[in-house]
């Protein structure tokens, strides 16, 4: 993996919250309740994303506007990850990462895809730096 080329992470929908997307499904013919629950939830899904390079995490976030927060991996010093027991069976879960210059939380990216698999390459990129 080079600079070039990062991991790119979104949050998953459907595989991340299977019951909720299937009771925006349902709420469709309520008025289009439904509707507008998943146009909300694709926006801030698209407008999400986790980048891991060799030396550093990034989370975007925005569609209108942008906001970065970035971590370098040598200053990483906390990863948490959390997964319910459907986000377990399916995979997805919750990132955390935090630093030592900072009291708490500094990073979350929910709904992903692999988490515990994205902690290990930064172990992985922490190691070779």
């Amino acid at each position: 993996m080079t600079d070039e080329d990062p991991l790119r992470i979104r949050p998953e929908m459907i595989k991340a919250r299977p019951i909720s997307f299937a009771l925006s499904v349902a709420l469709i013919p309520a008025y289009g309740l439904g509707i507008a629950i998943l146009l909300y939830w694709w926006c801030s899904t698209v407008s999400s994303e986790l980048i891991v390079t060799p030396r550093r995490v990034q989370k975007r976030t925005g569609i209108l506007s942008n906001h970065v927060t970035e971590l370098e991996h040598r200053d990483i010093k906390n990863i948490q990850v959390s997964q319910g027991p459907i986000q377990n069976l399916m995979d997805t879960g919750t990132l955390r990462l935090s630093s030592a210059g900072q009291a708490g939380i500094e990073l979350t990216m929910t709904d992903i895809d692999d988490p515990q698999g994205v902690r290990d390459l930064i172990y992985q990129q922490r190691s070779t730096d």
